[in-house]
């Protein structure tokens, strides 16, 4: 399992039991799920630059790039947001 759905995972499992996570987990959780948004909002700007720049190969290829970036806003906006 990819390091981001690890992340949505276990922030779904501390949103339908909100007892059973600490201050601190919470705090940790929220903090790599907020570096994970500024960097994917990131990506989504450059690609967004470089497909106006009519460069769509390459905006393909980078949005490809390890974490897809597809399947990564797909982890980040789950359900319990």
């Amino acid at each position: 399992m990819s390091r981001h759905h690890d992340l949505t995972e276990r922030m779904a499992n501390i949103a339908q039991r909100p007892d059973t996570a600490t201050d601190g987990e919470i705090e940790e959780l929220s903090e790599e799920f907020s570096e994970y948004c500024t960097e994917t909002n990131s990506r989504l700007r450059e690609i967004r630059q470089l497909l106006g720049k009519g460069r769509r190969a390459e905006a393909v290829t980078r949005a490809q790039r390890d974490p897809d970036l597809l399947e990564l806003v797909m982890a980040l906006d789950f359900l319990y947001l």
